[in-house]
């Protein structure tokens, strides 16, 4: 991981046939890709939508270039409501924890 610059996540809305099996099943789909610099090997990913269901592949990138995209994982579905966003206020605290508060 000491050579690596970044990771390139690649995303998108995985089809019905891909909800049903459990299993990404076509890789000639469009796409969306975020770029996140740095060797952390964690990355959040904003802007999904509630009780929807995607697939998701990484890529490593460094001086030499970009290392082959990952198979697709299996079918996540996003939270019915994202809890954070219907918050007034958050707080990240020394742990790097988000926590929101409704006033």
């Amino acid at each position: 991981q000491q050579n690596i610059l970044g990771y390139n996540v690649t995303y998108r809305e995985a089809t019905v046939d891909e909800a049903v099996s459990g299993q990404a099943l076509y890789t000639h789909l469009p796409v969306t890709f975020v770029l996140y610099p740095g060797n952390e090997p964690l990355a959040s990913v904003i802007n999904l939508v509630p009780n929807t269901t995607y697939v998701f592949a990484v890529a490593a990138y460094n001086g030499g270039g970009t290392s082959t995209l990952s198979l697709f994982s299996a079918p996540v579905t996003t939270m019915t409501q994202d809890r954070l966003a219907s918050c007034l206020f958050y707080k990240v605290s020394s742990s790097s924890q988000v926590e929101g508060y409704l006033y």
